[in-house]
């Protein structure tokens, strides 16, 4: 070979490495870059689209493979994400995101059985994550292990004040155990994060209702409504509270014909034209004089 063809080999070989080289750099600083943004809880385009190639080009990136199944269980892709998850938990069984991944999975699957010793063991590998605390707490409160629930969303909440689910379902593991005014506390502090998160308002109207502050789940019902002007169970639960609780038939009347207006069912209407009919009898009947005349004399309750 002459010794110009030579140089120009040579110069080409070393051109074509380098281009491969900057290709590995940017490949790896591309995929640096798309982890970070997903731990930190963003969800750039085509993350998933991405995320396929890389694991097509390299099945063993079980990185990879956990943050793609973690997105299809986001999409709720299940049948995908339960053969992804069949593929970790024969590679990397102990693996955090293999863990994390199964305790997502049966939790969506209410598998709750399963869930609960996945669960158990993410939170354990996350070192104080506080979607993992969540998610172990939630498989706790399925359980009915409201006790064990109530410390794990109070362990996590130390480290993550203001962190909405924690807030949220510390809330529902509170109703569970009658703890009432700490239900309150957690989901009135919840909700005025996210003020319009349904799941929190409505929970935060079972405390009130729970604790006997019935004027304050009204209140609360009454701005579920705005929210979700077609939701039968929030309807019927305010004319429940209105006559029963409150004794204010006429308004809860205005809300029954409302509720029917928009579609309750025949049954849960004439269960509830019942009770208000209930209310309003008694009320006409304790109005009403006695056979002498004279008005009736109070209950023993009233009297004292």
């Amino acid at each position: 070979m002459k010794p110009g063809v030579k140089i120009k080999a040579i110069v080409a070989a070393a051109l074509i490495a380098g281009a491969l080289l900057i290709a590995a750099y940017l490949g790896g600083v591309f995929q640096r870059d798309l982890f970070s943004q997903l731990e930190a809880e963003k969800r750039p385009r085509q993350a998933r689209a991405k995320l396929e190639k890389m694991t097509a080009q390299n099945p063993d990136d079980m990185r990879a493979q956990g943050w793609l199944l973690r997105l299809e269980l986001e999409d709720g892709d299940l049948q995908k994400a339960e053969q992804r998850l069949g593929l970790l938990l024969v590679k990397t069984p102990d693996h955090y995101f293999t863990q994390s991944g199964a305790c997502r999975l049966y939790l969506k699957k209410n598998m709750n059985a399963q869930a609960l010793r996945f669960c158990r063991r993410a939170h354990e590998l996350s070192e104080g994550d506080a979607r993992e605390a969540n998610h172990y707490g939630v498989a706790l409160v399925r359980a009915r292990r409201f006790y064990d629930a109530e410390k794990i969303f109070k362990e996590a909440l130390e480290a993550h004040p203001d962190d909405f689910m924690l807030l949220v379902n510390l809330g529902h593991a509170s109703l569970g155990l009658n703890k009432n005014d700490q239900a309150i506390v957690s989901l009135e502090k919840a909700c005025s994060l996210f003020p319009l998160d349904i799941t929190c308002r409505r929970n935060l109207a079972q405390a009130y209702y729970q604790a006997k502050r019935n004027a304050e789940a009204v209140a609360e019902l009454k701005e579920l409504i705005k929210l979700v002007p077609d939701d039968m169970t929030t309807y019927y639960n305010l004319v429940i509270i209105l006559a029963l609780e409150l004794d204010k038939p006429e308004e809860a009347r205005t809300y029954l014909r409302q509720a029917i207006e928009k579609g309750l069912e025949d049954q849960l209407a004439q269960n509830l034209v019942t009770v208000v009919e209930s209310v309003e009898q008694a009320g006409k009947a304790s109005e009403a004089p006695d056979e002498s005349g004279d008005p009736q004399p109070p209950s023993p309750e009233q009297a004292e």
